[in-house]
């Protein structure tokens, strides 16, 4: 084809979808950067000896403490603390080697103030790694006071558990203090203790002789202590022989044997108690100096026994034979034991028994007693 002097070439090309990609490609950018930029993370391409290659930190990243230090053709032994520059080539080396990603947590000294610091490490092409560090003080310091709550919520919880368990304890040991062992464990496993009859019991009664008018000589408190080392002792007489403390009234004393656990010696071990008890009040003295003496009243006989009550748990007995004991004891003699003739026939050649004869008992008519005087020699208890 021919053309003229005064002809032109004109060529035409359709570039929409060029410009349609060179547009893609500067949102694509822009999108990056703003993704980049929001990333809570500090980007930094490294060589497998430590050298940074790229850093690239976040906006709200590059001014902290976190990116400081870090720049293009700088080791990160230069950057990092000794220890925490040989782990980090450590973690760097095994990427490489496993070609897996790494991850581990450092704390740093910043300034006197201590920056923790999740590091991970993403193996690329030949030596290359990309360590994204990203600041997690925050996280650890929630996860350190909860840690620490827990931890102190955990010691009060025990402490308090303890304290429970110490009330618990008290608690048990009051109310054994207060009922026969058996007894205290049927209200705690079922939370009540039926009565029971018991056919056969010995009951020992004692009241100390002139108590009244030691009593009104003397003050309150003094009274109370001297009363209170004497049964003390009565107590500790009582457990040595087995036996069950029902209760004691003013300067009354009430024990009994064979209950709650039955035993065929209840007899005997009564009347070893009521001669100690005996023995022991010889040795007392009132403020007058004059000794204190004991009457002491025994019987052997069937009762019932149960808890009465539903606050202040007591444990009692009922039964003719319980006021036959009692009866025994106000019609005794200061330093002096009365037994009847139930009781009698248990301790008969173990004993040495005097028949006192007939007396007149109140609301029983005549019976016939006896005074409990000592053991025999070949009954000698053995405690």
């Amino acid at each position: 084809m021919a053309y003229s002097e005064r002809s032109a070439l004109f060529v035409i090309r359709d570039i929409t979808q060029r410009k349609q990609t060179e547009a893609n490609l500067q949102r694509s950018v822009k999108d990056n950067r703003v993704l980049i930029s929001a990333i809570p993370d500090l980007l930094i391409r490294m060589k497998s000896d430590g050298t940074c290659l790229s850093v690239v930190p976040g906006e709200h990243v590059s001014q902290s403490k976190m990116a400081q230090g870090y720049a293009e053709n700088v080791n990160i032994r230069a950057i990092l603390p000794k220890k925490e520059a040989i782990k980090r080539l450590y973690y760097i080396r095994k990427a490489l080697e496993s070609g897996r990603l790494q991850v581990y947590e450092q704390r740093l000294n910043i300034q006197n103030k201590y920056h923790d610091e999740e590091v991970r490490i993403v193996p690329l092409e030949g030596d290359m790694v990309l360590n994204i560090i990203r600041d997690v003080t925050a996280r650890k310091r929630a996860e350190e006071n909860l840690q620490q709550a827990n931890e102190e919520l955990e010691q009060r919880v025990a402490q308090r558990t303890a304290e429970l368990q110490r009330e618990k304890d008290r608690s048990e040991q009051l109310l054994r203090n207060i009922l026969p062992i058996s007894i205290a464990e049927q209200l705690k496993q079922s939370g009540e203790s039926p009565a029971e009859y018991f056919e056969a019991v010995t009951i020992l009664f004692a009241d100390i002789v002139g108590f009244t008018s030691f009593a009104a000589r003397v003050e309150p408190l003094e009274l109370i202590s001297k009363l209170n080392r004497i049964f003390s002792t009565f107590d500790q007489m009582v457990d040595d022989y087995g036996l069950e403390k029902i209760k004691t009234i003013g300067d009354a004393y009430m024990v009994v044997g064979g209950l709650p656990l039955p035993r065929s010696d209840h007899a005997l071990a009564i009347a070893h108690l009521a001669l100690d008890m005996q023995q022991h009040m010889a040795q007392q003295i009132d403020d007058l100096g004059n000794p204190l003496q004991i009457r002491i009243g025994i019987n052997t006989g069937p009762v019932i026994a149960g808890v009465i009550g539903l606050k202040r748990f007591r444990y009692d007995l009922w039964g003719d034979s319980v006021n036959i004991a009692s009866r025994m004891e106000s019609q005794s003699e200061p330093s002096r034991i009365q037994v009847t003739e139930a009781t009698y026939h248990c301790l008969q050649g173990q004993f040495e028994l005097e028949k006192r004869g007939i007396i007149a008992v109140k609301g029983r008519g005549e019976m016939i007693t006896y005074w409990l005087q000592d053991r025999q020699s070949q009954n000698i208890p053995k405690i």
